[in-house]
């Protein structure tokens, strides 16, 4: 090949390539190019996100069932939770709402009793205003100022990227294990008594057809005397309204009940 016929060639393959950009196609190319771990890495809610409806399902270090449903606003920097806690020897039900908006956060606590239960705190039923300066340090329960984190409550992002190994099982939907021993700072799990136990640990997964994840299980295996559980986080987009603070006839004013009871 001639050097004039090889410099026509080299400019008619760069207009090509500046005609395919056009159309899409390196784009399509490089959508191809993404391994399954990445199309899940990237699934994750965060605050980009439009507001999503959520559950999780899980087990606690000291093997206290978790169940918790929830809504997050993140442009708004806002979120719903509930949650309760049921004492079976003692016959009652504590119920959890948690309202947080910017820095502001709202808590609502209900009791369910199956009998006449002494002792039991009398809060209003309505949501109370939490002052941070009273709320304790940020390992407390209650909540003070919508975080980063909050964007993601089933820890999703974190949970994903200690995947050692990813396959696709089907349209949108994905398998593979776990080195949980990478995700030392996700509370559900103690990871150091755990150990080894929890460096092959499976899950499955979905992603709806704009690449948002839909859901997530991880097998988590025996630990101590906690037994074997599924932990389960489901989100929905395009479902829930944007969390707003409480209207003012909702709210009542703050007893100091409500701190002694977090901080017990």
């Amino acid at each position: 090949m001639s050097a004039a016929v090889a410099s026509r060639t080299a400019g008619l393959a760069l207009v090509m390539i500046a005609g395919l950009s056009g159309c899409g196609l390196p784009e399509e190319i490089a959508e191809a190019a993404k391994t399954p771990r990445d199309v899940l890495a990237a699934s994750a809610p965060g605050l980009e996100s439009p507001p999503f409806a959520y559950t999780i399902l899980g087990v606690d270090p000291e093997g206290v069932p978790q169940d918790l449903k929830g809504v997050v606003s993140p442009a708004a920097q806002s979120y719903d939770l509930a949650t309760s806690y049921t004492d079976r020897d003692a016959g009652f039900t504590m119920n959890l709402r948690f309202r947080v908006v910017g820095p502001a956060s709202w808590v609502r606590v209900t009791f369910d009793a199956e009998k006449d239960v002494q002792g039991l705190p009398e809060l209003p039923d309505k949501w109370l205003k939490v002052d941070p300066a009273r709320a304790g340090d940020e390992d407390d329960a209650l909540p003070t100022a919508f975080t980063p984190a909050d964007a993601d409550p089933g820890t999703t992002a974190a949970l994903i990227s200690t995947a050692v190994a990813v396959t696709e099982t089907g349209t949108g939907a994905y398998a593979g294990t776990m080195d949980l021993t990478r995700a030392s700072d996700w509370e559900l799990v103690d990871v150091a008594a755990a150990g080894d136990a929890v460096k092959s640990v499976p899950f499955t997964a979905s992603v709806d057809g704009t690449g948002r994840l839909t859901a997530l299980t991880v097998e988590i295996p025996a630990i101590g005397e906690v037994q074997a559980f599924s932990y389960q986080v489901t989100y929905a987009y395009g479902t829930a309204a944007p969390v707003e603070a409480p209207a003012a006839p909702d709210t009542a004013e703050t007893p100091d009940l409500l701190y002694d009871l977090f901080a017990a």
